[in-house]
Formats: C-alpha cells, sequence, structure tokens
C-alpha cells in the first residue's frame, strides 16, 4: 500500500483554470470574488471538459458538479466562486493521470455566518424567510444576473432538464440532501459549546435550514410535475 501512494501524486485543478483552459481563454482567472462568466453552463463544461481530457467523464459523473450548487442554496453559502471547486488530476509513474470533482470545500460563507447572535434573533423575529430569498450565491445568470439562492437551485434542475430531458441528478440529491441533513440537523449543533452557538444561533441555523428546506422542495415538485 505505501508503494502505491508513493507513486501516485495529486493537483488541484482549481474552476478558474478549468475556465481558462476549456471554455474562454479571456475568462478572468485573477479575478477576486465574483465574475458574471461564472455561470451555470460554464461551470458544467469546463468541469466535463477537464475530466474528459483525464479520460475520466461518465455518465455517472457529468452532471456531479450540480449537487455542490444545490448544497449552497441549502446551506445559503455565498463563496462558491471559481477558486472554490475544481477538480482533482491524480499523476501516476505508471498509467496516464485521471481525475475526479474535488470534494466540496470552504463553506465558511455559508448560515450567514457573519451575523451576530443579536442580529440573528431580530431576523428571526421578523421574516426569515424573506431574509434566505434575499441572500445570493455565486452564479450567475447567462445575461450576467447574480442568482439568489433559490434562482440557483432552479437554474441547476432547468440546465439537467435541457441537457439530459429529466432531473435524477437534481432530485436524487435533493431527496438524500434533506433526509439525511434534516436528521442529523440537531444532533451536529448539539455538539457546540454554548460559547461557540448560542441557543439563538442553534434555533436560528434550523429555521435557515428549514426555510431553505421547504424551498429546495418546492423546486423539486414543480419540476417534478413538468415530467408528468
Amino acid at each position: 500500500m505505501k508503494k502505491k501512494l508513493e507513486n501516485l501524486t495529486r493537483e488541484l485543478i482549481h474552476g478558474s483554470r478549468l475556465l481558462q483552459t476549456y471554455v474562454d481563454d479571456q475568462y478572468p482567472v485573477d479575478a477576486k470574488g465574483k465574475t458574471r462568466e461564472h455561470t451555470i453552463t460554464n461551470i458544467v463544461q469546463a468541469m466535463q471538459r477537464g475530466l474528459e481530457n483525464l479520460n475520466s467523464l461518465t455518465d455517472k459523473n457529468d452532471m456531479e458538479i450540480l449537487k455542490y450548487l444545490l448544497l449552497d442554496s441549502w446551506i445559503g453559502n455565498t463563496d462558491r466562486h471559481h477558486n472554490n471547486w475544481g477538480i482533482i488530476r491524480v499523476n501516476t509513474k505508471k498509467s496516464k493521470p485521471y481525475g475526479y470533482l474535488a470534494p466540496t470545500y470552504d463553506h465558511g460563507s455559508a448560515l450567514a455566518s457573519t451575523r451576530s447572535s443579536e442580529d440573528r434573533e431580530k431576523i428571526l423575529k421578523k421574516d426569515i424567510t424573506s431574509f434566505y430569498k434575499k441572500g445570493t450565491s455565486s452564479i450567475y445568470s447567462e445575461s450576467g444576473k447574480r442568482l439568489s439562492f433559490v434562482e440557483a437551485a432552479e437554474a441547476c434542475f432547468q440546465f439537467e432538464r435541457q441537457v439530459k430531458g429529466h432531473n435524477r441528478v437534481c432530485n436524487a440529491f435533493i431527496s438524500t440532501l434533506i433526509e439525511t441533513g434534516i436528521a442529523i440537523l440537531s444532533t451536529i449543533l448539539s455538539r457546540f459549546p454554548n460559547d461557540v452557538l448560542t441557543d439563538i444561533d442553534r434555533e436560528f441555523i434550523q429555521a435557515y435550514i428549514g426555510t431553505a428546506t421547504y424551498e429546495l422542495r418546492r423546486i423539486k415538485e414543480n419540476f417534478s410535475h413538468m415530467e408528468g
């Protein structure tokens, strides 16, 4: 096992590099934060071509990146910019390199993390549904509009429907995410000490996830009706 590991090297290829290499050689790789070219179409195309170049693209992974974008809508991640996703290139000494979608990373800007407990309490008293719906993702529409979490999730479903003629990946992921996530959320929150998460913080996160869950279920149901 040790010898096999020594013969492997892994490299993270960021989305910015994939977008410049496979989608647009003028893509602004040095742009900090958000860029209007960061659309679902470009993201999926860059990921697919990157894996295809490594002879690693299959019918099972060609829509995999959509799961990350749906996860972002569920947890309110505002920071999935072009350097917060990518593929892992695995170089070997005895065979050709291969690749796979990098595990999702950097979720520090989710769940309204910059808000204080006092702010969160005010949001709970006012209207957390409106607060969630006003949240914006790091994904843009083809016309250059930065999408809200709800709009980004809808765009994922729409993209898969247009390309594949169905929503199997989006539907399956939403079902798994909600069933598993809701079941363990309270347990996870209870493990944080009070000096890290106050009772208000826990209440806010549960309400926030509850709102996001409702919206994602609604989107899933709407697209399921289209199939019918």
